[in-house]
């Protein structure tokens, strides 16, 4: 006999599932055309599944962003490896950078800025996300001008990436 997911697994898989698509859905369209009757629609659920799971749009986003964190720490992890002097320990968080903005979760990030309201648990997630990313960047450099300075550069970077232009030759 074939066993079945359980009502928890199944929930889980259907979470993972909308958390996909909302990052694909975010990254393509921005926050505010991404309805929740278009991610619905997308992820083939009734709209009252999506708040079964979020208690509303905004709160799937903030998952978004969250999803968005873990790939980044995983990658710059995966990346640094034992790396010990500065312009490999920098090199290793650019091809990070580079690899996380070219996928629908680095992206997301942007197109979620571009539609979240200021002081909104929304905006207050992504200012969270940045402020880590500051942080990361002070423990790599081992300076805070530097680290600073590398926030800018990467984030204009970034921002060609999200719009398909080609950056961050670090090879």
């Amino acid at each position: 006999a074939e066993l079945r997911p359980t009502s928890t697994e199944r929930d889980r898989q259907t979470r993972r599932h909308l958390l996909s698509v909302a990052t694909g859905l975010f990254a393509s369209e921005g926050y505010q055309n991404a309805t929740a009757a278009k991610i619905a629609n997308r992820a083939n659920v009734s709209e009252p599944a999506i708040y079964r799971h979020f208690a509303s749009k905004e709160a799937l986003a903030i998952a978004v962003v969250n999803g968005a964190w873990e790939l980044f720490q995983e990658t710059l992890v995966s990346n640094l490896g034992s790396k010990d002097n500065i312009d490999a320990r920098i090199n290793a968080l650019l091809d990070t950078e580079k690899s996380v903005y070219s996928q629908p979760e680095g992206k997301v990030f942007y197109m979620l800025g571009s539609g979240a309201t200021e002081n909104s648990d929304l905006w207050q997630s992504l200012r969270e996300f940045l402020a880590r990313k500051l942080e990361l960047y002070k423990q790599i450099a081992g300076d805070e001008y530097i680290a600073f300075r590398l926030s800018i550069l990467i984030g204009i970077g970034c921002l060609a990436i999200v719009q398909g232009q080609q950056v961050f030759d670090t090879t």
